[in-house]
């Protein structure tokens, strides 16, 4: 496990016949444009201009039991230490040519929910092996400040997203994207570890 205060990255967490299951439950599923705002089962706006991809929501205990145990070691681990309490729809993103998802953060500091409740941590795991595209490279501004030009020498590439299964968990008020995919296809699972508002 590697730990850069900003991010946890693990490569080759999920094995890779467990990949290979979700990719294909997914598909057999099938696939919906990505929206933008209310990212929920519901959907959200589509706007390609921020974001173009297709989805699927997943709800399943045995992808759950892959990765639950992981978060909550892990918050502990690194000394987050976030009260979570919630884990949302797994949602699988693929990524053809051309598409990508711009900067954007998945919860705002003091920003819950009517509940009370709101994202505080995001999980990432690459599905498919890194040679199998190109471009779609994850990136993480170290601020919870919006992407402006000052800030252009925090932008993080995340390397270790290469091996098939890898993860990567970060605080999900950190501005990040997923930059154009130029050849290919890039798969991967996202979902986010919710809790009371920040005390």
């Amino acid at each position: 496990m590697n730990f850069k205060a900003h991010y946890v990255s693990q490569a080759g967490y999920l094995p890779e016949h467990v990949c290979n299951d979700i990719i294909n439950f997914s598909t057999e599923l099938g696939t919906v444009q990505a929206g933008v705002g209310n990212l929920n089962k519901d959907g959200g706006d589509v706007n390609l201009d921020v974001r173009k991809s297709k989805i699927t929501w997943l709800e399943t205990k045995w992808i759950a039991d892959w990765i639950v145990p992981f978060v909550s070691e892990v918050n502990q681990q690194v000394g987050w230490n976030f009260d979570l309490d919630s884990v949302e729809s797994f949602q699988y993103t693929t990524y053809n040519e051309g598409e990508y998802y711009g900067w954007h953060q998945d919860s705002h500091i003091g920003d819950p929910d009517e509940r009370g409740i709101k994202r505080k941590l995001s999980l990432t795991i690459l599905l498919n092996h890194r040679e199998e595209y190109e471009g779609g490279e994850f990136q993480l501004i170290d601020t919870a400040m919006a992407p402006h030009e000052e800030y252009d020498k925090r932008v993080l590439t995340i390397s270790e997203l290469k091996q098939k299964g890898s993860v990567l968990m970060f605080p999900s008020y950190l501005y990040h994207q997923v930059t154009k995919v130029t050849k290919g296809t890039r798969k991967s699972l996202v979902c986010w570890f919710s809790g009371k508002d920040f005390r």
